[in-house]
């Protein structure tokens, strides 16, 4: 998989789509459900290692949880401004969760930008409060 893109579903193409689109749309219908909260996807690698470490460094935040760019670099030895570029970049929204890291400036890049940042906070907070 290289990239996922917000903002509804193509039926046809789920249907008609690979295996990796079809357990793509189940995994996300799970997540919006409230029954997923980490994802199990081949996604196309990185181009570069430090990459791979800034992606998985966004990966490891945590459900329903919140970090600051600085907070994050500073465990990967990195700087807020390649974390966030990282951020933007993200070819992966949700299933690496971007979303999660938040900074002094108010972006997003997904989606209807803000709007859609806050969305998905608000559901990962409601359903980390309902799952216990």
């Amino acid at each position: 998989m290289t990239r996922i893109t917000i903002g509804g579903v193509d039926e046809m193409a789920r249907r008609g789509g690979s295996e990796v689109i079809r357990a793509a749309a189940e995994q996300l219908e799970a997540y919006f459900a409230g029954e997923r909260r980490d994802f199990d996807l081949p996604l196309a690698p990185s181009t570069t290692p430090r990459g791979e470490v800034l992606r998985a460094a966004i990966a490891a935040v945590g459900y329903g949880g919140t970090v600051s760019y600085g907070e994050v670099a500073r465990t990967i030895g990195s700087s807020p401004r390649a974390l966030g570029q990282a951020c933007r970049r993200n070819p992966f929204p949700i299933v690496i969760p971007c979303h999660r890291v938040t900074g002094g400036a108010g972006h997003y890049s997904a989606g209807e930008g803000l709007a859609t940042k806050n969305w998905l906070l608000n559901h990962e907070r409601h359903w980390s409060k309902s799952n216990g």
